[in-house]
């Protein structure tokens, strides 16, 4: 049973300028969210147990708009939903 089907499209030059330009901003902020867990995760290693205080989602969200700030000026096509996707598979 095919419950899918493979649809093959031909994107112009400028659409795929677009769609590779959106995915380079998705895998910054995915590398910066997963960089931000790791470096928190190895200095956290040093208290106890009932001491730690791993990053969150939440808090990884809330520091977003500085993020977007500083390295996106230009974010004219880069939609919040986009950014926020590629950090949801980090938790899990």
């Amino acid at each position: 049973m095919q419950l899918t089907q493979k649809i093959r499209i031909y994107p112009t030059n400028e659409q795929l300028n677009v769609l590779w330009a959106l995915s380079e901003k998705c895998r910054l902020i995915y590398n910066f969210a997963l960089s931000d867990r790791i470096t928190n995760w190895k200095e956290q290693q040093a208290f106890a147990k009932n001491e730690r205080n791993y990053v969150t989602y939440t808090r990884q969200q809330n520091k977003l708009p500085q993020i977007k700030r500083k390295y996106y000026q230009k974010r004219q096509m880069v939609h919040q939903h986009y950014i926020r996707g590629p950090r949801t598979g980090i938790s899990r």
